[in-house]
């Protein structure tokens, strides 16, 4: 998968955020801390480590079932810095937007173009 549409998915950067804020979490705990459902944060997080940004660690949970924990790695760190530059970079569009006449410049492709 393409890491730029993984990252654009839903619940993705709440789950990164809250691993780098509370290092190693369960599954359900995971769940229950950003409100979304038990399997849409399991295929979430497989999504996530399979791209690399988070590990998730197996233990068995008194000999009954195995119970999963789920770490983000470096590269996941890396991807919250993603955000944080496509945040810095909307803020800069709309400090120029503004400063070109407050809405009277759209961004075009790269380049500003003002409306007739």
């Amino acid at each position: 998968m393409n890491i730029i549409n993984l990252l654009a998915k839903k619940h993705i950067r709440e789950i990164l955020d809250a691993l780098c804020k509370d290092g190693e979490l369960g599954l359900q705990e995971l769940a229950t801390k950003l409100d979304i459902h038990k399997s849409s944060a399991s295929t979430t997080l497989n999504s996530l480590a399979d791209a690399g940004l988070v590990e998730i660690k197996i233990e068995d949970w008194k000999g009954k079932m195995e119970k999963y924990y789920y770490k983000i790695t470096i590269y996941g760190m890396e991807a919250r810095d993603f955000y944080k530059q496509g945040e810095k970079l909307e803020e800069k569009i709309v400090v120029n937007i503004n400063i070109n006449g407050s809405g009277n410049t759209n961004i075009y492709n790269g380049h500003s173009k003002n409306k007739e």
